[in-house]
């Protein structure tokens, strides 16, 4: 095979193998050859790109051979082979997980197109994939999350920086979450003051007691009125945004 080669979609999820890494690969083939030939499908590298530099690097002709078929998904197939050797945390797991899903739904719609019987849903080949590379669907979940609302720390999370865990990362509904549990409890805990015995709590406590109360209550009143015209602030803004690009 003459010319440059390509790679299928799903292996460029991974990274490559490092300038040494390659280096050492390439001494090995000079010295016993190529072992392991690289697996190809409709013209595209399925495993084996690390060994096809290699190959370059070492004056070496690499030697191809087509895929087999097995397991029906292409996309699947790279996944499985990257993923036996290689070490990925959590966080990139889920993140593979979102990347090889619209690669899943590219390959169902070209069986469908092909006029090809089609076995399975997308949502099946979907569930494999998230299967496959061991995270939950709310995990997945959270990483589609995190992709379309904090696409910097989306990066952060797929190249396995450490110190970043998606565990720890407040998506929008979270934020939600955490904001209408904050309310609720607020709300109760004013539902429970309005229903105290003023009369009993005038004598049991002293003026100065009653201040401090006082000046906890407003406190916390003017936090609360600040961060609303904050956020209705920043619904405005995105309002204006969106008009000023339409």
């Amino acid at each position: 095979m003459s010319g440059i080669i390509h790679n299928h979609p799903a292996v460029d999820l991974f990274p490559m193998m490092s300038e040494n890494g390659l280096a050492t690969l390439a001494k090995s083939i000079q010295q016993q050859g190529l072992t392991e030939a690289i697996i190809m499908h409709e013209g595209l590298v399925l495993d084996g790109r690390n060994r096809v530099k290699a190959c370059g690097l070492a004056g070496i002709e690499p030697r191809f051979i087509a895929w087999d078929g097995s397991g029906g998904s292409a996309t699947m197939f790279v996944v499985s082979q990257q993923l036996n050797k290689r070490t990925l945390r959590g966080g990139q797991l889920a993140v593979l997980a979102v990347e090889i899903i619209p690669l899943l739904k590219a390959e169902v719609m070209a069986m469908e197109a092909s006029g090809l019987p089609i076995e399975k849903s997308l949502r099946h080949f979907v569930g494999r994939a998230v299967r496959a590379v061991g995270v939950s669907w709310t995990t997945k979940n959270k990483a589609l999350a995190i992709k379309t609302s904090d696409p910097v720390y989306y990066e952060l999370i797929k190249n396995g920086v450490r110190g970043i865990h998606i565990e720890t990362v407040k998506t929008r509904d979270d934020n939600i979450k955490t904001f209408a549990a904050g309310i609720g409890g607020i709300t109760g805990y004013a539902e429970s003051i309005a229903r105290t015995n003023k009369t009993l709590l005038v004598d049991a406590c002293s003026t100065q007691e009653l201040l401090q109360w006082k000046k906890k209550i407003d406190a916390i009143a003017y936090q609360l009125k600040t961060f609303t015209k904050e956020l209705q602030g920043e619904q405005l803004a995105r309002i204006r945004r969106k008009d000023s690009h339409s």
